[in-house]
């Protein structure tokens, strides 16, 4: 779930930095030349107000009348059992609810059929034309397929503009995230023990977590 957000940008500091130096050391403008334009056509992606539609789903920015909805899944502990904060209450929940307005990486999902908000796709920018995929459910709406539905339909529209891959990180106890990666086509590229921590314990002591990486290329590119 979540809990990929904080990972990745451990990953990210650790790698872009070497990949940087890599390519600068061999000396290949040509590569940085096409990398830039391939990020600022993944940026333009981003950056649009996107509405896409399944058939049962609308995947949409946040607004100011999801609060309830959100408030539902972002107080529920055993949905936010691998996420690296606590739950909520409605007025942390309405602060949170700000900065997902302003987000364009966050995406809410809502019910046609009733025009409930379910839960939330996330999907951030990386460097090198890249994506990183999260998802939060409530938990009432676990199972029905929902998740994967929107999940396909955002990594379809994201590829269809041009993004070269997408990752996503995951808690190796948490069979519901990563079985749904696998569904979605995603490869399991690595395992790392105990890389990150979101608590402490009782003596003060970091409650070590595994990793999942998995990822996604874009198979229509060349």
């Amino acid at each position: 779930m979540e809990d990929i957000l904080v990972i990745s940008k451990a990953v990210h500091q650790d790698t872009s930095g070497a990949i940087s130096f890599l390519v600068t050391l061999c000396g290949f403008d040509d590569i940085m030349k096409k990398q830039s334009i391939e990020n600022e056509k993944g940026r333009r992606f981003m950056d649009k107000k996107i509405i896409a539609e399944t058939d049962r789903l609308i995947l949409r920015r946040y607004r100011a009348t999801d609060i309830q909805d959100l408030y539902e899944y972002l107080s529920n502990p055993k949905v936010l059992e691998y996420e690296p904060y606590k739950p909520m209450t409605m007025e942390e929940v309405k602060e949170n609810l700000e900065s997902r307005i302003a987000s364009d990486e966050m995406i809410a999902v809502e019910l046609k059929s009733t025009g409930k908000m379910i839960g939330n796709v996330y999907l951030g920018k990386c460097d090198c034309n890249s994506l990183e995929l999260g998802y939060v459910f409530n938990e009432d709406y676990w199972n029905l397929g929902y998740a994967r539905e929107s999940c396909e339909k955002l990594i379809e529209n994201a590829f269809e503009h041009g993004i070269h891959r997408i990752s996503a990180y995951c808690d190796p106890k948490n069979p519901n995230s990563w079985e749904l990666l696998e569904k979605l086509g995603f490869t399991r590229e690595g395992f790392l023990q105990k890389n990150v921590y979101f608590w402490k314990d009782g003596h003060d002591q970091p409650i070590w977590k595994d990793t999942y990486i998995y990822g996604l290329l874009n198979s229509k590119e060349n």
